[in-house]
């Protein structure tokens, strides 16, 4: 795994140059130059301020270099960039900002050696700016000069220790020098600081696995592919930890899991081949972008289904899958426009309106919801998503009864819909007919075993009625290793450590709940009256 180097992209704007070679330039060139006249003593005092906010010091519109308000242009050359920023340094040759932006093209380049010398000036320059050793640091890092990207990235944590970047580079630079204690210890504070950094969770796993403690690497790995489903290396790695344990069926599905994800990586490698080939194609491209949205790769779907409709601006499927993918993005309001737009290519298409009630529902609207969903299955009574979601909006408006029936009607449909039957556990569970809900739980678990919502539930179903006191132990155990960051089930855990009467491992447990929620009152409560019974 590369280090991960945290910077944004560098933006591409339309340069002074571009706007004079355009035929219908002269309108934007006046614009520019009351720009200049009006702004240039503003610049050029940006320019050389070290203590405003970094990221606006590298990215200001610099009439120069370029102005943001024109927008992108997708074939602008970083090379010319580059030349306008050397420009500007013959000028500002003690601008911090301008040698950092030089650094970072000089390493969207690969020309790394380069990069280095701007940033070690920009670090000169602005020493209290963590982010500028940060970046030096990685740069070293591409060179192979870990002794000198180290000494970058313990300066920029003495500078602000609240990197979580820093400290994850710092831990592989750690790892590869066999220090293996404080790798870790560097992993664990990155993942401190960013709970969802996937790599920090994958490198903590490495560095245990290495260090031979397997009960701590396997729920590194594993909350590593609960973030990203398609890292298919955390899956070797799993089915190496489960040999190790004699758990011989485990250790057979990560590693046939492993199989899968690289069958699917050689796939994608194949479709942006042939893309690349006929990247005129509709269809081509359809498929491509398709196979972007299976692996999870929702931001590059989102680019190639834009890029068909400029091809072909009428090709409903291309809008409508649009939609899907900007729902999971929960960008509702594109999302929508797409949908409406496929539906007025093609009207009364039972998937599209299903399509536009999920947006609906995802922003709570429910009757409007309720009514695509009814479209759709007006014209379409097999569409299982849509029975399963108005079994949600008749739960979330108290109706369990109806959400039965839809729920019913979807599995009628699809027998193995894992989340149908998670609904219909809610909704018994909502009309007190606990061994129903109990049943629904268990067959969700069945199908998927770490669906950590089911395991909750069902654990507090049965501390609730109190049964199967230590089968609920180990449910909310299993959905604490899944959620860790989820302070509900460590109450719950607290809960059932407190009625075994194991009082010091429920406070551990309750004092975690009260750190990820501490304005929860029935926590602080419980806490309490946990330390009365000691």
């Amino acid at each position: 795994m590369a280090m991960v180097y945290n910077r944004r992209r560098v933006q591409r704007f339309p340069t002074v140059l571009h706007l004079f070679a355009c035929p219908k330039a002269g309108n934007l060139v006046r614009i520019l130059n009351e720009l200049r006249e009006r702004f240039w003593p503003f610049l050029q005092n940006c320019l050389r301020r070290e203590e405003m906010r970094w990221e606006t010091a590298i990215t200001i519109p610099l009439l120069v270099v370029g102005v943001s308000a024109f927008g992108e242009m997708d074939d602008f050359a970083p090379e010319h960039t580059v030349l306008e920023i050397q420009a500007l340094l013959k000028a500002y040759s003690d601008s911090a900002p301008l040698h950092y932006q030089l650094g970072n093209l000089y390493m969207k380049q690969k020309r790394f050696k380069q990069a280095v010398r701007e940033y070690e000036t920009a670090v000169t320059l602005a020493p209290s700016v963590a982010q500028a050793h940060a970046v030096l640091g990685y740069a070293y890092s591409k060179l192979m000069c870990f002794a000198e990207a180290r000494k970058c990235y313990e300066q920029t944590l003495a500078i602000d220790t609240n990197q979580p970047i820093a400290h994850y580079n710092l831990g592989r630079i750690y790892a590869q020098r066999g220090n293996l204690g404080l790798a870790a210890n560097s992993q664990r504070e990155a993942i401190r600081l960013a709970p969802n950094f996937v790599e920090a969770h994958y490198e903590l796993g490495l560095v245990e696995l290495k260090r031979n403690r397997l009960a701590v690497a396997e729920p590194a790995f594993r909350r590593a592919v609960e973030l990203r489903p398609l890292l298919g290396k955390a899956y070797y790695n799993l089915g190496k930890i489960h040999t190790r344990l004699g758990a011989n069926d485990q250790a057979k599905n990560a590693f046939q899991r492993f199989r899968e994800i690289s069958k699917q990586q050689e796939a994608l490698e194949q479709r942006e081949a042939l893309a690349s080939i006929n990247p005129d194609v509709p269809q081509v491209l359809l498929h491509l972008a398709t196979t972007y949205v299976h692996q999870g790769k929702l931001l590059q779907a989102v680019d190639k289904y834009n890029q068909i409709i400029r091809l072909s601006p009428d090709l409903a499927d291309a809008h409508a899958e649009l939609g899907f993918v900007l729902t999971r993005l929960k960008k509702y309001k594109d999302a929508e426009a797409a949908y409406q737009r496929a539906s007025q290519l093609k009207p009364d298409t039972p998937q599209i309106l299903s399509g536009l009630g999920l947006v609906y529902l995802r922003q709570s609207r429910y009757t409007k919801a309720k009514s695509y969903f009814q479209q759709a299955l007006r014209l379409d009574k097999t569409l299982v998503d849509a029975h399963h979601n108005l079994g949600l909006i008749y739960a979330g408006e108290g109706k369990p009864e109806a959400a039965i029936k839809s729920f019913e009607q979807a599995l009628e449909i699809y027998p193995e819909a894992v989340h149908t039957y998670y609904g219909m556990g809610n909704a018994y569970a909502q009309l007190r007919q606990t061994e129903k809900a109990i049943e629904a739980y268990r067959r969700t678990l069945e199908l998927q075993s770490d669906h950590d919502k089911a395991l909750y539930e069902l654990a507090r179903l049965y501390v609730k009625g109190n049964i199967h006191l230590s089968d609920a132990l180990n449910l909310a155990q299993r959905a604490a290793v899944l959620r860790p960051m989820h302070a509900k089930y460590h109450a719950l855990l607290a809960g059932i450590y407190f009625l075994n009467e194991e009082y010091e491992t429920a406070e551990t447990e309750l004092l975690s709940a009260i750190h990820l929620d501490p304005d929860n009152p029935t926590y602080q409560e419980n806490l309490a009256t946990l330390q009365q019974s000691k």
